[in-house]
């Protein structure tokens, strides 16, 4: 039985066993459909082709380098959506790959392995993210400090 009229999760994966898992995982949500995609895809069109309200993007060492992916839908002025919420999955995490990705301008980062419940966890904390959106010569993505504007107790930000 189809989803009626689910917005897409766009999945970047280097490894088959993540994608099955990501689609999985996804497809069980009633509001979120999974489209999942390896690394030969062209990026910008597929975000173009399916507009997604999310992007899963897996680092997979040797298979694709998640962070520059990131990078290039953040930076290019090419693409179609730079502000595009992005979920990192870390398949190897290390504390450089970690700090590499929140660089990058990922949303979230996730590392594996990870429980459905961590990944619906991580795609709340993405949805309701109230960082605002920052684009400057060495950074584009949410704000790396964490706090919203709201929360914070001066206007200096």
């Amino acid at each position: 039985m189809e989803k009626a009229r689910c917005a897409h999760a766009l999945c970047f994966v280097g490894n088959k066993e993540t994608g099955k898992v990501l689609q999985t995982l996804i497809d069980r949500c009633e509001v979120l459909d999974a489209v999942i995609a390896d690394h030969k895809v062209d990026v910008f069109e597929k975000l173009n082709e399916i507009n997604p309200v999310v992007a899963v993007i897996e680092d997979a060492p040797g298979k694709v380098d998640g962070i520059e992916l990131i990078q290039k839908i953040r930076r290019s002025d090419d693409s179609p959506n730079i502000k595009i919420p992005i979920l990192l999955i870390l398949s190897r995490a290390t504390a450089r790959r970690a700090i590499d990705g929140s660089e990058s301008g990922a949303n979230q980062i996730l590392t594996a392995p990870f429980t459905p419940a961590k990944l619906w966890e991580c795609f709340e904390q993405t949805f309701d993210d109230t960082r605002r959106f920052v684009v400057n010569e060495e950074y584009v993505g949410p704000e790396r400090r964490g706090g919203s504007d709201k929360n914070r107790s001066n206007g200096n930000g």
